[in-house]
């Protein structure tokens, strides 16, 4: 099942290492690992990979990787490098990511990122 980002954000994805900014209506990449909503969109990328290092220490490096994901063209193209390093997920109908711990934890870290206000 495609799944799609209800609403503009950054998304971090901690077992494929990325941090992406997702638009409205834009399909999630197919990867491995579950995208989580970490910041609102106007932050910068590297004020949001500071509050990420934050909350996972010694998990985020200083070169986190970052990329935007604005349309679905975009994702296409981020799939086919996922692709040739053996990162997407399989998509059969029994191995669809599903919802974890790992959604509460992107709620707060919104909660912590809105704090800081």
């Amino acid at each position: 099942m495609e799944r799609r980002a209800s609403r503009t954000a950054y998304y971090l994805n901690r077992r494929l290492g990325y941090l992406a900014l997702i638009a409205t209506r834009v399909r999630f990449p197919a990867s491995v690992g579950v995208w989580v909503p970490v910041a609102d969109p106007e932050r910068e990328p590297w004020k949001v990979i500071e509050l990420v290092q934050l909350a996972f220490p010694g998990e985020i490096g200083d070169r986190f990787p970052f990329i935007a994901l604005l349309t679905d063209h975009d994702v296409v193209g981020f799939e086919e490098e996922l692709r040739g390093r053996g990162l997407l997920a399989d998509r059969d109908p029994g191995s669809a990511p599903s919802p974890s711990g790992e959604a509460e934890q992107g709620r707060d870290l919104e909660a912590h990122d809105h704090e800081k206000d």
